[in-house]
């Protein structure tokens, strides 16, 4: 047998060996979520985005907006100095927020 057919042999082997594990060769999957909380300490003027302890999140279309109470809320609701609870993932420019809830009452 050829040096060749050798190589081509082992690598075919290799080859099937991966797909019947499962192995993946993408570099894609879900995104951790991070969580924060914190108080808004800025809003940008069309409501994109905020910093909560000096750290920048962006909003999307697809971030959940809710109360305390689980009321959706709109982007206009979000004001500096307000107590907040974020969940995040880390995309290539930043934080994306996943939801934001507002707390208007603190628990004592």
């Amino acid at each position: 047998m050829s040096l060749r057919k050798i190589i081509l042999t082992n690598f075919l082997i290799v080859l099937v060996i991966c797909f019947s594990l499962n192995v993946g060769f993408s570099q894609g999957g879900k995104a951790e979520t991070l969580s924060f909380s914190g108080v808004i300490q800025s809003v940008s003027k069309d409501n994109r985005s905020i910093v909560v302890d000096k750290k920048t999140f962006s909003i999307t279309h697809d971030t959940k907006i809710l109360d305390q109470n689980g009321k959706a809320l709109k982007a206009e609701n979000i004001k500096a100095n307000a107590d907040v609870a974020i969940d995040a993932i880390s995309v290539r420019n930043g934080l994306q927020i996943l939801k934001l809830v507002i707390i208007r009452d603190k628990a004592i």
